[in-house]
């Protein structure tokens, strides 16, 4: 999702924003951290003026959110094998 002049251009009330006016920020883009087909998270970045994020700006924040998902894989399955080994 990305929005580049709030309060102008969302669906909904400004108040369902509230990190985007605590922080007062005018454009953002949020993207979700998914791990087994279930929303953990989301990664957002924002600014502080209107604008648009650049190609690569995207794909810096997907980047991360591919790491980030990457590393619950690797803890959980780490923490289920430590469970496993426990119960032996």
């Amino acid at each position: 999702m990305t929005i580049s002049s709030f309060p102008h251009e969302i669906p909904g009330k400004p108040t369902d924003y509230p990190i985007l006016l605590a922080e007062q920020l005018i454009s953002c883009i949020a993207v979700p951290i998914c791990f087994n087909q279930t929303i953990w998270g989301v990664l957002l970045g924002g600014n502080r003026s209107i604008g648009q994020f650049s190609p690569e700006q995207l794909a810096i924040m997907n980047h991360a959110v591919s790491q980030i998902e990457q590393i619950l894989k690797d803890t959980l399955h780490e923490e289920e094998c430590k469970e496993l080994a426990n119960d032996e």
